[in-house]
């Protein structure tokens, strides 16, 4: 790969690393958005990973390259987490809206970061909230509740904890230039089929450029 070549003869050159971890992102993605879950997926999903963070290591002030990073994290946690009903030890859902707020924070026009917000505002409406032209990080202030596992109709639902309702939720203004720091564990909605398909196709008609 000719990005490969550039990173090892420039390691400090923060675009070449960037798009790096693009030309991964798209080679792992398959036509809905999803990434691919074969073990040659998963190590590109880590190279593509690994790539971003260097990049934003170099380049902490670049917002397309924050919502690049968010994109690739929002697949892996949409399909292989949430749709899948797995609980987030990792943290990936929090780490998602921390960027796309960071990216917003460098630049209010970011008109991709605003669509990706809208997209999970409309996947997940429990972790992102659109008020006119806010978007409140619920994601980043609720309390966590375990997963919703995806329920055949046959089955019989469990019973879901109560969900506490967050007092301060963070909100994206363009004035806003301080991340939320990132919570330990993230929301998973328990209103989950109906968002969750029509998320899938949301995001097949959206196109990353980062």
């Amino acid at each position: 790969m000719k990005e490969t070549d550039t990173v090892t003869k420039n390691p400090n050159d923060g675009e070449a690393w960037g798009r790096l971890a693009k030309a991964y992102k798209e080679i792992l993605r398959q036509s809905h958005g999803e990434l691919r879950a074969d073990s040659a997926g998963r190590a590109m999903f880590e190279l593509s990973k690994d790539a971003y963070e260097k990049c934003l290591a170099l380049l902490p002030n670049d917002s397309l390259w924050h919502y690049g990073y968010a994109e690739l994290l929002w697949a892996h946690y949409y399909f292989d987490i949430y749709f899948m009903g797995k609980e987030d030890t990792q943290g990936i859902l929090p780490t998602v809206l921390q960027k796309l707020q960071t990216a917003l924070a460098l630049d209010p026009n970011n008109q991709q970061a605003k669509d990706l917000l809208a997209e999970i505002s409309y996947a997940m409406p429990d972790a992102v909230r659109m008020e006119g032209d806010t978007f409140v990080l619920l994601g980043l202030t609720a309390t966590p509740i375990p997963p919703t596992p995806y329920l055949l109709p046959s089955e019989t639902p469990q019973a879901t904890p109560e969900r506490s309702t967050p007092t301060q939720p963070a909100a994206i203004t363009p004035t806003d230039s301080s991340p939320q720091p990132i919570a330990k564990n993230p929301l998973c909605g328990s209103a989950f089929l109906l968002p969750a398909l029509f998320g899938l196709v949301w995001i097949s008609k959206r196109r990353a450029d980062f």
